[in-house]
């Protein structure tokens, strides 16, 4: 099944890069002229370099073409080296997804890059601008799962690392196995616990999705810090749909989205009022006609019912649905047409207790491939089996 660039899906993820680089003074590396939404900053693990920080991207044209500048200015006008042993390239990807009703990935690539511009190169105000077009966070299942797959097939994925990259200093693999990381229970400090072994120098760091991290509510992603050092756009970009293929396949496949039972309220006015008396009544097996809620209510107007009811419909629709209110036809209570002579009495209502609705939980089906090569599109898969020959080739040299 190919996941990548799937335009069916209603969604997509967004994902970040932060290469660094060897220079010494990294001040004056003023990218921020030449490329717009970009600058280059100070990094704590390199004394003679830094890394570049850049916008948030989704999966398209623009942010590939725009990646390529930013890296063709860092190396061939700044002479920023980035394939030194001392340098790699961190990803994020984000774990709250945009609705494609709302802003495709083209447009929003645009807008984050422009906003990076506008805002002074700091992301942390981009994502406070661009806020609005992310969605409601994956569940940490999606979260365990990915890293669960990951662990699982270390081996493979050491094979697309350079040597000194694999189980390094700032990216050290969980010391708790595969199957225990499935184990573990889908809350954020377990899973940290579990998995962030080494807090943000973990290979899978999982900091972020803790909520006000860094006291922001944008950067909900998870980091993967093991990539070398690279400012090569096309090795970046298929390790990047890589990890995001990882992300999407285990939502696609190895979940189902949970049916949740939604209780509607038993109280919908004061105890003992009319409004009250009438509710509790609707609210049964059967319901109840409308003649039958007016004489249980003391009420003289079927017109008042009715009125009742839409606007008890038009309140609790948004969390409930249309369907949280049932007409029922004179028909059912086993009355013809006409017989009501015009008072429009002998039709009637029923509230459900339970109404079935879309949980926001994810609940495994281990239907899907556990493979972190699953669901990889055939040209995806073709380079990642090329870098793998191709690091091999140079170990053995």
């Amino acid at each position: 099944m190919t996941i990548l660039n799937n335009t069916n899906r209603p969604y997509f993820l967004t994902f970040g890069l932060e290469p660094e680089f060897v220079r010494p003074h990294y001040s004056n590396v003023n990218i921020h002229n030449e490329v717009e939404g970009v600058f280059a900053k100070s990094d704590g693990s390199l004394r003679d370099g830094g890394e570049i920080e850049l916008p948030i991207y989704a999966d398209c044209n623009r942010a590939w073409d725009h990646i390529e500048k930013v890296f063709n200015v860092a190396t061939n006008q700044y002479n920023c080296v980035s394939n030194s042993y001392k340098c790699s390239v961190h990803v994020h990807i984000g774990m709250r997804p945009i609705e494609r009703t709302i802003v495709n990935e083209e447009d929003f690539t645009n807008k984050s890059i422009n906003f990076a511009q506008s805002n002074n190169n700091i992301r942390s105000r981009v994502g406070a601008k661009i806020a609005d077009y992310f969605g409601e966070p994956l569940p940490l299942e999606i979260a365990r799962d990915v890293s669960y797959r990951l662990i699982k097939d270390i081996a493979l994925f050491s094979t697309m690392l350079t040597p000194k990259r694999r189980d390094c200093y700032y990216a050290k693999y969980p010391t708790t196995t595969a199957q225990a990381i499935q184990n573990t229970r889908a809350d954020i400090n377990s899973l940290i616990q579990a998995i962030s072994t080494e807090g943000k120098y973990s290979a899978i760091n999982l900091l972020s999705l803790a909520p006000n991290y860094r006291s922001s509510n944008v950067k909900y992603t998870m980091e993967f810090r093991s990539h070398s050092g690279s400012m090569d756009m096309k090795k970046l970009r298929n390790y990047i749909r890589f990890l995001l293929n990882m992300v999407y396949h285990s939502i696609d496949t190895r979940f189902a989205q949970a049916q949740s039972m939604l209780l509607t309220p038993a109280t919908i006015a004061r105890a003992g009022s009319k409004a009250q008396l009438v509710w509790d009544m609707a609210r049964t097996e059967n319901g109840a006609s409308t003649q039958e809620l007016m004489t249980h209510a003391n009420i003289n107007s079927a017109q008042r019912i009715r009125v009742m009811f839409s606007e008890w419909r038009s309140q609790l629709s948004n969390s409930f649905g249309q369907n949280v209110i049932e007409t029922l036809t004179q028909q059912h209570f086993g009355h013809r047409y006409t017989t009501s002579n015009g008072r429009y009495d002998l039709n009637g209502y029923r509230i459900p207790t339970e109404i079935q609705g879309n949980g926001s939980g994810y609940i495994f089906n281990g239907a899907g491939d556990p493979s972190i090569h699953a669901g990889m599109s055939q040209e995806l898969l073709t380079a990642t089996n090329q870098r793998i020959i191709e690091i091999a080739s140079i170990r053995s040299r």
